[in-house]
């Protein structure tokens, strides 16, 4: 986003797309939720009122018509509330306040609406009656912690919900919304949908590189990765170059193929895998295909040190749409390719700069169009879905408002309905071939913006702060492209453990994880939040030149953004039992992790130093949110918590000498935290 850009938002409050930031308290009634039941969920009126146009997933934004009107369900994280807007006249016809931060909602087949309550493990059943009204409360549905994403099986009869906190994927009737079954997910999950056939449903996830199949009759899950491919140019230029060996018998062949590998790494291919997977689409007229426009992200090998993070010379994040074969569970080797990984590109031009941050999608069957929300250059991109590589086939783009969190798709009429967040505004796209003029074109967007709420505004550092956490093609602050939320998705983590100038550096988690934490960074070198984003802004390779309002912003925005759901369902008495243990002599825990953030503040050498890293010395890591964070230590080096409690003894506590049941009893502690 370019300086006039940032600086129109001043004027503007919205709400995050992930990691929340705090908005003023508003009291109101508690709302009555009936606990679920086939009489309290069902529906209550013998007529729809409203006609859903989709009905298969998810996503903040729902349409439905209600005679001749088109409706637009909007689920709003800032006023937490669910809007409905007429699309066609612009207006506001109704507002239903809400007890909890919405994620997505989705019509069920009856007409009934279910909206996710990400912050408090809930989704609630509503049902829409006269749109100028509130839409009626029928129940509330306990869930796993952070609900985020919506599905249902083909005939409405199983209602699937992605928790994104929990990591796991739960299965409800729609009748009653009793708990049919829950499977556990890799790291991440936010959006799923369900297959045509309705035998599987497809997860995606913010950070893991991979997308999850679900077998919903076995339950068994499939990760489909998500890992950059060599294109024929890349393949053949590694052939030339080690043509030469082939006629040295001499050469060790295990040599030869090291060598290769790390050739193909500074390519960017190997270790390229995706990220920033919150969407996922797929096409009635293109059968057997799933799309997840992704981000394909390299690194850096952790074994050398590098100027900035991530390989040198090469783009750190590329965009990416991952196509999806159905029914051989994998990913196309095609959609995979990354196109001259080598060349660094340009971000001048807002009619190129790539999708780092594809938050929706949705297709556009009668012109099979993949159309994709993208956060950080405020558009809907749309690409050719019938093409081997759609990353590379765009079709068209348009500006929307700040924020595109949500897209649904009026078919009957060829338009694209955008909900964008940050600026809280419905836009209205015209698509099909014929149409797509790009973004020159602002007459193709019609724009309906909501007025904030006066008790629920949201202040103005925390929107500018918002926009420069998003801001993707900022030169200020990263020469890549790279945004805030490229490597801190929702305010959280991406999972990966970068090259840096001072050795390996495992991602940290931001929400809930600032405030009573200084000194920032593994080796404790920023002592104030300013300071260390613009040594990190430096090794990006970023210009500089953020004004001090902005970068005053920017530091407001992270200190509020409120920590990740709990979640409530862990036993009891263990996490009492490891209380105690963490607490006690016997594992000296609380020598270094103590007080309300679980950290002394202090740098400790505990012999964690990789082969790569500058210094022995490492600061004590808050252990707020530890649940979230593998894999642990400065380099990631440990897979969970009981593998760190065995293989860290004497290093840093002593837990080795623990029984399992023990360290199983600290654990369920350390994952409340």
């Amino acid at each position: 986003m370019n300086n006039a850009g940032v600086w129109a938002v001043l004027g503007v409050l919205g709400a995050a797309c992930g990691g929340q930031p705090a908005v003023p308290e508003v009291a109101q009634a508690p709302e009555k939720f009936p606990a679920a039941s086939a009489e309290h969920c069902g529906r209550s009126q013998a007529a729809r009122a409203v006609s859903p146009l989709e009905t298969e997933a998810g996503s903040t934004i729902a349409l439905a018509r209600h005679g001749k009107q088109l409706l637009a369900y909007v689920s709003d994280s800032d006023e937490q509330a669910v809007h409905v807007v007429d699309v066609d006249t612009g207006k506001k016809l109704s507002s239903t306040p809400l007890s909890g931060t919405p994620s997505q909602l989705m019509f069920m087949t009856d007409g009934r609406l279910i909206v996710g309550l990400r912050d408090r493990a809930k989704l609630v059943v509503l049902e829409p009656g006269d749109p100028r009204k509130p839409l009626a409360r029928r129940c509330g549905v306990d869930t796993a912690a952070e609900p985020v994403g919506l599905a249902q099986t083909p005939g409405g009869d199983t209602v699937l919900v992605a928790n994104a906190w929990s990591a796991e994927l739960g299965a409800y009737a729609s009748s009653d919304f009793a708990l049919r079954f829950s499977v556990p997910l890799d790291r991440a999950p936010r959006s799923v949908l369900v297959a045509d056939d309705g035998k599987s449903a497809f997860v995606s996830h913010a950070s893991g590189g991979r997308v999850s199949r679900v077998a919903l009759d076995s339950r068994k899950v499939v990760a489909i990765e998500l890992s950059a491919q060599p294109s024929k140019e890349v393949e053949t230029r590694i052939e030339e170059s080690f043509s030469h060996f082939k006629r040295m018998p001499a050469q060790d062949d295990k040599v030869i193929a090291a060598q290769k590998q790390q050739l193909l790494r500074q390519f960017g291919i190997g270790t390229r895998r995706g990220n920033q997977g919150f969407a996922l689409a797929k096409s009635s007229s293109l059968e057997g295909r799933v799309f997840s426009p992704n981000a394909l992200v390299e690194p850096g090998d952790p074994k050398q040190r590098s100027a900035g993070y991530g390989t040198e010379h090469q783009q750190s994040v590329v965009a990416n749409i991952a196509v999806i074969d159905v029914r051989a569970s994998r990913a196309m080797k095609s959609s995979l390719v990354v196109p001259s990984p080598w060349a660094l590109r340009s971000f001048k031009d807002e009619k190129t700069t790539p999708c780092l941050l594809p938050r929706a999608a949705t297709v556009d069957a009668a012109s099979d169009t993949l159309l994709v929300s993208c956060v950080g250059i405020d558009a809907v991109v749309a690409y050719d879905a019938a093409s081997a590589n759609p990353i590379t086939s765009e079709k068209g783009r348009w500006r929307v408002p700040a924020g595109p969190t949500g897209i649904a798709m009026d078919a009957e009429r060829g338009r694209a309905v955008v909900w964008s967040q940050f600026d809280r505004s419905v836009s209205v796209i015209k698509v099909g071939d014929h149409e797509l003029t790009g973004l020159e074109d602002e007459l193709r967007v019609r724009e309906i913006a909501l007025a904030p709420n006066p008790r629920r505004k949201l202040p103005v550092a925390l929107a500018l702060g918002r926009i420069l956490f998003h801001a993707t093609g900022d030169a200020r602050i990263a020469s890549d492209g790279r945004a805030c939320a490229s490597c801190h998705p929702d305010g959280l983590d991406d999972g990966l453990t970068w090259s840096t100038p001072n050795g390996p550096r495992r991602t940290k988690l931001l929400a809930g994880s600032i405030a009573g934490t200084a000194p920032y960074a593994w080796d404790g070198g920023g002592h104030d939040l300013e300071d260390h984003l613009t040594d990190t802004f430096r090794r990006l390779n970023g210009a500089g030149g953020l004004r001090s309002l902005e970068l005053d912003s920017l530091v407001a925005y992270l200190q509020s953004l409120k920590p990740p759901a709990r979640d409530e369902r862990a036993d009891t008495a263990a996490v009492a039992r490891g209380r105690k243990l963490f607490h006690s002599e016997q594992t000296a825990c609380a020598t270094c992790h103590s007080g309300s953030r679980f950290t002394d503040n202090s740098k400790h050498d505990v012999k964690s130093k990789h082969e790569s890293d500058r210094s022995a010395d490492f600061d004590t890591p808050p252990l707020v949110s530890l649940a979230g964070k593998a894999p642990y230590f400065h380099d990631g080096r440990y897979e969970s918590l009981e593998q760190l409690l065995v293989d860290s003894d004497g290093k840093m506590g002593k837990t080795k000498h623990l029984s399992p049941k023990q360290r199983g009893d600290l654990v369920a502690f350390l994952e409340t935290l």
